[in-house]
């Protein structure tokens, strides 16, 4: 059996998560001592690991505690923490698709105000970093297409325009990417250059 301390030091989590974990349930089987001490075993510390697991990749509380009430392994239980996890990895896919847009219009005013730190009468609109992006959204058939569209409207004029060529170039990007370039567009056409 450890102590609440040890346990600490051993998950990196801190004495107060640990009693803030037991106080809502997520430590079903933990016990006390005669003094009242919280006592992990092996078992418990691995529970924490499960917690820690889950809270790290941003699943709810409440959804980890209706896991953790059953800690047998049978289908039930792994069933409902598989359909947890797949939520979860859904989540996290949908904001790392709002990260990388927001990452996306960053790059384009960094390099327009690079442009014009280098020199005031360049014209850079972040072309280089817009046309990565899309390609690598595009269908592997489709990206030297998407690369030579997105270059030569560059070379013709502001990206203000890009929604239009989003039209023309949908079919042109992976059905499971075709969000993430739609949004990219919606972006990049209201950002003021």
């Amino acid at each position: 059996m450890k102590s609440i301390q040890a346990v600490a030091k051993l998950t990196d989590l801190t004495v107060p998560t640990l009693r803030y974990y037991d106080r809502l349930g997520l430590l079903p089987n933990l016990i006390r001592n005669q003094n009242g001490y919280r006592q992990f075993s092996d078992r418990d510390v691995s529970d924490v690991n499960l917690v820690k697991c889950f809270r790290e990749v941003g699943v709810p509380i409440k959804q980890i505690k209706k896991i953790v009430v059953s800690t047998d392994l049978n289908q039930e239980t792994v069933e409902q923490r598989l359909k947890v996890l797949k939520e979860q990895q859904a989540t996290l896919r949908m904001q790392r698709r709002q990260i990388d847009i927001s990452l996306l219009a960053l790059q384009v005013k960094t390099a327009r105000y690079e442009a014009v730190l280098t020199d005031p009468n360049r014209v850079d609109h972040g072309e280089t970093e817009l046309v990565q992006y899309f390609v690598k959204y595009a269908r592997p058939d489709q990206q030297q297409h998407v690369t030579k569209r997105l270059t030569a409207l560059f070379e013709q004029t502001k990206p203000a325009i890009l929604k239009d060529t989003y039209t023309e170039l949908k079919d042109c990007f992976q059905p499971e990417y075709l969000a993430e370039a739609q949004a990219a567009f919606a972006l990049l056409t209201g950002l003021q250059y």
